[in-house]
């Protein structure tokens, strides 16, 4: 158990150093930076990438608590500020918008 956790970790944390540097093209769409920014811990459909953790289908968080949540991040979550305005605006609908499994 204390591998799993151990390994669990070491992902969050590189993904962490390198997600805060993220940049989205001008003209990229929500799903590409989902794919890009936050797929490799939340899962290709945001059913969390270690089973139920990192999960997002489902969330109960609001439109703004995501957005704050994707802008300056928390506990286990990175913080992405180079996501801005009407592509962040979209990402948080892609997140809602992700189907329930």
């Amino acid at each position: 158990m204390k591998k799993i956790i151990l390994a669990i970790g070491l992902v969050l944390a590189s993904s962490t150093i390198q997600a805060s540097d993220y940049r989205p093209a001008a003209d990229a769409k929500p799903a590409q930076i989902f794919s890009d920014a936050c797929a490799s811990c939340h899962g290709d459909w945001g059913t969390g990438k270690f089973g139920f953790l990192l999960k997002l289908t489902g969330t109960t968080l609001s439109k703004e608590e995501i957005q704050n949540r994707i802008s300056a991040g928390s506990t286990m979550m990175p913080e992405f500020p180079n996501i801005k305005k009407e592509q962040l605006s979209q990402l948080v609908d892609y997140v809602e918008a992700l189907p329930p499994q």
